[in-house]
């Protein structure tokens, strides 16, 4: 098939890829990181939408360029994220792919090295190139696409691989559902994602193990 566009993570994603966190724009709605890099990854279709799934722990450890512990401490920009086939670096001129920026303040680097904060982004919102952007069909298509949003005061395990087509920036998303983990001070860890069997495929267990696994994971590459 030829694709007519290239987003990252729809993950849809719901996102996360995201999504993906560049996607190719054909139905399936493959991630930007399988698109551009050939990386092997499942996809799991339910209800309305698709996502790039991972089936264990070690493929997400696989596929993640950083893994971080981290705390919301701001909402930043929107963003594109559907790119222009012939130009990846400029958005494309008729699909919205609504991406919202996040600050996420690092605690912890469990893979990889970076800055002290992250943007970390998720689509929250598409149109096609038959709807009109406007304010009001944005808000539609936000109020009915399956996404969560973070929250201040929540302690994050996140899985991130950065997102192409954008030079000038460093955006990150998730390469797999579920690319994002509830980690509370009390009760057991447990991942945040709009793919409905991420809690049965990733059942909650102790804080303490998840980071302990994810960190022997690490160390086994």
């Amino acid at each position: 098939m030829k694709a007519k566009s290239i987003l990252p993570l729809l993950i849809v994603l719901g996102a996360m890829s995201f999504a993906a966190q560049v996607l190719v724009g054909c139905a399936s709605q493959v991630s930007h990181w399988e698109a551009a890099n050939g990386t092997p990854v499942n996809q799991s279709a339910g209800g309305e939408a698709s996502y790039v799934t991972a089936n264990s722990l070690r493929e997400l450890v696989a596929s993640s360029t950083l893994i971080i512990v981290g705390q919301l401490s701001g909402t930043g920009e929107t963003i594109n994220l559907a790119r222009n086939p012939d130009d990846i670096t400029q958005p494309d001129p008729n699909i919205l792919s609504f991406g919202q920026v996040y600050r996420v303040t690092v605690e912890r680097y469990l893979k990889g090295t970076g800055e002290r904060i992250l943007n970390v982004v998720q689509p929250e919102a598409f149109l096609t190139e038959r709807m009109p952007k406007t304010q009001a069909n944005i808000a539609n298509a936000k109020a009915n696409y399956k996404y969560i949003p973070f929250h201040s005061g929540t302690k994050y395990l996140l899985f991130l691989e950065p997102i192409l087509g954008f030079p000038n920036q460093h955006y990150f998303t998730g390469p797999a559902h579920p690319w994002r983990f509830i980690l509370p001070d009390a009760g057991n860890a447990e991942p945040e994602s709009p793919w409905d069997l991420a809690k049965q495929v990733f059942p909650p267990r102790p804080v303490t193990t998840l980071l302990r696994e994810t960190e022997q994971l690490v160390k086994g590459q």
